[in-house]
């Protein structure tokens, strides 16, 4: 090769080096609950909430310890680059001497709008209230509270969401002899609602008992609430009901499981695949003879449903923690198999057009490696379309994989946190993963070991053990 070829080469060489596309830039690990330790837990996963705003910015939300309270707190990003502010209270002034349960959020139909809704409880009383706050400015204020039932009854609720401002959040309610599901609707952005909640699923005594309601809306008129229900001689059995003008009346509920479950059927979440209704939903057997289960099925108007889907079968597994995630054009599931005693593995698996799955159950592969125990995958998508799964792994450490062929691949995983893990030391759990722009935030719980604050019986009923919630953001370029 000649002198003068080489001298051609080396700045073309260096143009290439240049124009190499960057891997994520993590940032720092941030804490944040003020106090150590103080944060509230509930008896089921997925407590906090986080959601990304357009323009990079965050807010997360989460229970804080005050005992015998736990009201709600928050805190704001404005921006990408900007540190999240301090910690305040979205609980109102009211309600701070009460029990939050099911806190959730909810993006609103244009950038920086979000809803919040929990049951808060006063332990004086039992009584149980829906609140209800939303905020137009990603956070930065919010709109006076709202009470949604009109008697106090009323367990964690769900939102629903539509592109034109209707807001609808639906809640199991013990009010009566049974367990029942009401739901109130707001189509002005929550300014004001129905002046009185409806029960939609029909019950009226007989030992019928509704809970783990989930609500979605197809963003125009249609929303559904799907729920598990024991009573009668179906056992546990998931119903159905849908409104065809965004909340303000509902059809009498229909059954969706088939029953050919090994186990009862757990906690179904619905939501919209463009005009496609979808429900998931977990089963699962205890015992000499375990048995876990993920089921699905869809209907392409909301009101006849199709046949039961197996997406997968764990024999000797335990009740999977499962996401099913839409993005109102698209549907995806993610969930943990656990084996016995040995490996746990994270899946994932999309809806198609015609109410098909893919991979199938009998191609279906995990992305996890066999040698680790991966479990409570949260899955979401950027504007792009490209998606961020993330999960736990082993009780130490928290990975995140994306994928920008709607889940047929998936990048290598990048490192969130790790922990030193093994005696005394936290345990990471529950990681959630929200994108706005192109930064990812990954939030996670570290659960402290019981044993530096309990050691009595008498602790056991007074203490938990520390809780502490960590954000980490990720560049991507």
């Amino acid at each position: 090769m000649s002198v003068l070829l080489r001298l051609l080469l080396v700045p073309l060489v260096v143009v290439a080096l240049g124009c190499r596309p960057k891997g994520p830039e993590l940032g720092e690990i941030e804490r944040l609950n003020g106090e150590t330790g103080n944060v509230g837990r509930y008896q089921v996963a997925y407590y906090a909430s986080i959601y990304a705003l357009p323009n990079g910015g965050a807010v997360a939300a989460w229970m804080r310890e005050e005992p015998p309270y736990r009201p709600v707190v928050f805190r704001q990003a404005p921006e990408a680059l900007q540190p999240f502010g301090p910690e305040a209270y979205l609980s109102p002034d009211s309600m701070l001497k009460t029990i939050t349960i099911g806190l959730t959020m909810l993006p609103g139909p244009s950038g920086g709008e979000f809803y919040a809704a929990w049951q808060a409880r006063k332990p004086e009383t039992g009584d149980k209230f829906i609140v209800f706050r939303s905020t137009r400015d990603g956070g930065a204020t919010w709109a006076e509270p709202r009470q949604l039932n009109t008697e106090p009854m009323a367990f964690a609720p769900s939102i629903a969401t539509d592109r034109h401002g209707g807001v609808t959040v639906a809640w199991p309610d013990e009010r009566g002899y049974t367990t029942g599901i009401f739901a109130n609707t707001s189509f002005d952005r929550g300014a004001t609602w129905l002046p009185q909640e409806v029960r939609i699923d029909g019950g009226e005594g007989g030992g019928f008992m509704a809970n783990a309601v989930s609500v979605a809306s197809d963003g125009e008129k249609r929303v559904i609430a799907a729920w598990e229900e024991q009573g009668g001689k179906a056992g546990r059995v998931v119903m159905v009901a849908l409104s065809n003008d965004r909340g303000a009346t509902w059809a009498p509920p229909v059954r969706v499981d088939d029953g050919r479950g090994r186990g009862a059927p757990l906690a179904p979440r619905a939501a919209f695949a463009g005009d496609r209704a979808v429900v998931l939903w977990t089963a699962a057997v205890s015992g000499v003879n375990a048995f876990a289960e993920v089921w699905a099925d869809s209907s392409v108007d909301g009101a006849h449903w199709g046949e039961d889907v197996l997406l997968h079968e764990q024999p000797g597994g335990a009740a999977p923690i499962a996401q099913l995630y839409s993005d109102g054009e698209r549907a995806a599931a993610v969930f943990e198999a656990a084996a016995r005693g040995g490996s746990e593995s994270v899946f994932f698996v999309r809806l198609e057009k015609d109410g098909s799955w893919t991979p199938g159950k009998d191609a279906l592969a995990p992305l996890t490696p066999p040698s680790v125990k991966a479990g409570a995958p949260r899955l979401v998508a950027a504007a792009d379309g490209t998606l961020f799964l993330v999960y736990a792994e082993d009780g130490r450490s928290v990975r995140l994989l994306r994928s920008r062929d709607d889940g047929a691949t998936w990048e290598p995983p990048v490192l969130v946190v790790e922990r030193p893990g093994g005696e005394g030391q936290p345990t990471v759990r529950f990681p959630q993963v929200t994108v706005g722009g192109r930064t990812a935030y990954v939030m996670w719980e570290e659960w402290g070991d019981a044993r530096a604050v309990i050691k009595t019986l008498g602790d056991a009923q007074t203490k938990r053990p520390p809780l502490d919630l960590y954000v980490r953001r990720i560049a991507f370029h």
